[in-house]
Parts: structure tokens; sequence; C-alpha cells
């Protein structure tokens, strides 16, 4: 499992948005000894104690929401994979205060959202996600078509 290696995830202008328009803190800024603020979300699901999925994602912020989305797709919802990598996927970050949609949402899950007082984003931004799934005879991987990688692999 690779994880993070990078700089840019520490503050470098605090109290101003990043490149992902998150406020960042003093707290968070390049200093000895300190380790970079992360949303990376590795994640390994268990049936019946053994491996049944391995999931992760980049995306910066987006990653956390983009997994989960995933992960609930395959495992509460019964997608298949093809299926839960294309579904939409909704993300909230706290602030801006908007829900981001990597695609155009339904109509009804807007009207929804927007009767709750939900700030709707025009950008469409998702996480990438990649994951390898118990399936019977084997395993079966699968990788995000946002941005046209292909599973590969032994």
């Amino acid at each position: 499992m690779i994880l993070n290696n990078e700089m840019d995830d520490f503050t470098t202008r605090p109290g101003e948005p990043n490149a992902y328009d998150l406020l960042q803190s003093d707290r968070n800024a390049i200093a000895p000894g300190k380790r970079p603020l992360s949303s990376m979300t590795p994640t390994i699901v268990l049936k019946e104690g053994e491996p049944f999925l391995m999931l992760g994602a980049s995306g910066g912020p987006r990653i956390i929401s983009s997994v989960l989305n995933v992960l609930l797709y395959l495992t509460d919802y019964g997608l298949d994979p093809e299926q839960a990598m294309t579904q939409i996927r909704p993300h909230h970050q706290w602030e801006p205060n908007e829900v981001f949609f990597d695609a155009e949402p339904p109509a009804a899950l807007v009207q929804g959202l927007v009767q709750h007082g939900h700030q709707l984003a025009r950008k469409r931004r998702t996480g990438i996600v990649q994951f390898i799934v118990r399936r019977e005879g084997g395993w079966v991987g699968a990788c995000d078509p946002r941005k046209g990688g292909r599973p590969a692999g032994y």
C-alpha cells in the first residue's frame, strides 16, 4: 500500500484557501518533526475475518467522500464494480459551505438539498478511486474511468 509522500499537504498560506478551497491553518505549518495533515483513506474491508475489499483514492479533501461513496455503493447497495465506480459522488468539506458533485445530480436530489438550505457548487469535483474486491473466482480490480486509467496487475 502506497501512502502519502507529498509536502503540499502542509499549510503554505495560513488563513487563505488552498488549491482545494480549504482554509489553511498555521497549526499545519511546515516545522521540524511535524507530519502534514492528510485526507488519505486507505480502506480494507474484512468479511468473515478475511480481506474482501481494498480501496483508496487521490483527490485531496475529496478522497474521504469518494472512498465512502464507492464503499457504500459496493457494500450497502450491492452494485457491481463498474456500477459502483460510475455512480454520482456528492462531496461537502465544511468550507466553502457548498455541496460538490462530480456530475449533474438528479433533480430530486437537488430539490431536497436546496429545501434543506444547502448551497450547490457549479464546479464538478471528485476523488479518483481505485479498488479490488473479492468475487467468485478471484479478485476484480476497478480503476476510476474519470481519469482514464484501467486496472492492471498480476
